[in-house]
């Protein structure tokens, strides 16, 4: 499946060991990206969907996600950086 078809995304579960390179290439491979985590005490499963997917839709619209950020890619490495450290508050 050729994801680039598809404009908007969600991210689930955003893992603090995720590093800033696998942040930009899962930017770069869709349109706008939506970067969320699970808040509850389930097991934590990172998941890449359609957010017009109903699943997707459902968990964005429920109490047991916080979303971090939105935006637009291709982003400069600047951009990127900035939003991986805002996202993962580091220097």
């Amino acid at each position: 499946m050729d994801r680039r078809n598809y404009d908007t995304v969600v991210f689930i579960d955003l893992r603090p060991s995720m590093n800033e390179h696998e942040l930009a290439t899962i930017c770069s491979e869709f349109g706008r990206v939506t970067l969320c985590e699970i808040i509850d005490d389930l097991p934590k499963i990172g998941i890449v969907s359609m957010e017009n997917s109903k699943e997707a839709v459902l968990l964005l619209h429920s109490d047991k996600v916080r979303s971090i950020c939105e935006f637009c890619a291709p982003l400069s490495q600047n951009v990127m950086s900035n939003i991986y450290n805002r996202i993962f508050e580091t220097d």
